[in-house]
């Protein structure tokens, strides 16, 4: 008798066992809206004689959705201080040196420095740091349209920002270099 009950106590630890192996696995957590951060920057090449901010040195915050930016913060800044954290809504909030600068998810709408700007009117933002108070100029470009990315679309490509910093008429006005004085400080 003691076989007896041994024996079927240890069948219905099994089945207990199976059975609870074969339960289905929790659903999945849908994936979070919003993208992620990334940055790059680049320094003065040793040859740059009077090197200007924003075109031959300067530090970008790219904001990805998917394997593409779909939001681009340029400063002239060459050693950035700053942090971001991603909020709830999808966007993320952060300082650039003493820049606060935050996007909201939900309604696609970026606040720098105390101003709120509007995704819709462009994701391309420019920062100037070099006066008493920081700068900004929104551009009406589409990031996602830049060719700025690595040829294998891993990334970002460094060389061709600093040929669209050298090329687009607007950037290098922002930041000081012009067709008409491509030289100036």
């Amino acid at each position: 008798m003691n076989q007896r009950i041994m024996f079927a106590a240890t069948c219905s630890l099994l089945l207990i066992a199976v059975a609870g192996c074969q339960r289905t696995a929790p659903p999945a957590q849908p994936p979070t809206a919003g993208g992620s951060m990334g940055s790059c920057s680049w320094s003065p090449s040793v040859t740059d004689t009077d090197p200007l901010p924003g075109i031959d040195q300067a530090y970008l915050w790219a904001w990805w959705v998917g394997n593409k930016p779909a939001l681009l913060i340029w400063a002239d800044v060459e050693k950035p201080n700053g942090r971001s954290v991603a909020t709830p809504d999808g966007g993320f909030d952060g300082r650039l040196n003493d820049i606060p600068i935050k996007f909201h998810g939900k309604t696609k709408t970026v606040t720098i420095d105390g101003t709120d700007y509007e995704i819709a009117n462009g994701s391309l933002f420019l920062i100037s740091t070099q006066g008493e108070n920081p700068v900004v100029k929104q551009l009406n470009r589409n990031v996602e349209e830049l060719d700025i990315l690595k040829a294998d679309g891993t990334g970002i490509d460094n060389d061709k920002l600093k040929v669209l910093a050298r090329t687009d008429a607007d950037i290098a006005a922002f930041f000081g270099r012009s067709a008409d004085n491509p030289n100036a400080p």
